[in-house]
């Protein structure tokens, strides 16, 4: 049998191809067999040994847990961009008006003949590889840090939309990364600025969203706000290893220049602890109403107790 110039180099392409998979030479006597039957093989021995997706990299937390500040030291290593706040089916930006001229999941999602969920899920999908193979083009490393708050503390039905994690895991290899707070002072956080966008406005309703969002992530290594500001260093080489990244010598350095949508709290480059926040006389009576939040707080290692503090806890 001849085979043209082409055929013969499509063949050599395939000979490669199958190489490493089938762990030998592909033998010579195999040549005539057709290119359709080849590309079989190959399908067959991917499925057999694996396909390695792209590996993508994400972090999550709750609004007013100190994530924008972990964030930040994690857009501080080398080569690393991180993505502050993302979500494709995010509702809370609808406020920002008709004008968007680059962000085509929100055109898509204006006017009477807006598409559905699923179709901002896919145009979101397609353009984060289109954007992920440039900066791996360039080496570097594509980070998304989730609007968690717009899923869990928007929506009247957590479950009527895909997780960030399980919406990324149809296209790549996911490693997620969880950070929390005390319960307590996020949620002094949220009312503080005016944040909370749920029903009915309670820390018996905060607590059982963050549940579910614990929950939905299960699987993911946590990291505690209050261990971050105690030892920075060390949780940040945690997460490193985690992601599989590399850490500057001088990132605190760094992390004074990142600049992150959220940092809404009480802002400073200095990594250091807050005292809590003042209990306002509305939340109080709630700590003995609200089992969920005492399961969260034993859940997270914390302790429930308002007074904790000053040592004097509340008899309930």
């Amino acid at each position: 049998m001849t085979f043209t110039d082409a055929q013969k180099f499509h063949f050599k392409i395939l000979r490669g191809l199958l190489s490493p998979y089938a762990g030998q030479e592909v033998k010579s006597q195999d040549a005539s067999r057709s290119i359709v039957d080849l590309l079989s093989d190959c399908q067959k021995l991917r499925a057999q040994n694996g396909f390695q997706r792209a590996r993508l990299r994400t972090i999550h937390h709750f609004a007013g847990t100190g994530g924008t500040l972990i964030s930040r030291a994690i857009a501080a290593q080398p080569n690393i961009i991180l993505l502050s706040e993302v979500d494709p089916f995010s509702s809370l930006d609808k406020k920002a008006g008709l004008f968007r001229p680059t962000d085509i999941v929100a055109l898509g999602d204006i006017g009477v003949r807006a598409y559905q969920r699923s179709g901002a899920g896919a145009v979101f999908l397609a353009g984060l590889e289109v954007f992920r193979k440039q900066l791996r083009m360039a080496g570097q490393t594509l980070i998304l840090r989730d609007h968690t708050h717009s899923h869990f503390c928007t929506e009247n039905d957590i479950g009527s939309r895909p997780v960030m994690k399980n919406l990324l895991r149809g296209k790549f290899e996911v490693r997620s990364v969880i950070t929390v707070r005390h319960p307590l002072d996020s949620f002094l956080s949220i009312m503080r600025q005016n944040w909370i966008h749920f029903e009915p406005k309670t820390l018996e309703e905060y607590a059982r969203r963050y549940h579910a969002f614990l929950d939905a992530y299960a699987e993911s290594p946590v990291f505690r706000y209050e261990d971050f500001v105690a030892r920075p260093s060390e949780i940040l080489a945690k997460i490193a290893s985690f992601y599989e990244i590399s850490i500057a010598s001088n990132w605190q350095e760094i992390m004074q220049g990142v600049v992150l949508s959220g940092d809404s709290g009480r802002r400073g480059d200095v990594i250091q602890g807050r005292p809590r926040q003042e209990i306002p006389d509305s939340l109080k009576s709630q700590e003995c109403e609200s089992p969920s939040y005492s399961t969260l707080c034993e859940r997270l290692d914390y302790d429930p107790n308002f007074a904790a503090a000053a040592n004097a806890p509340l008899e309930c």
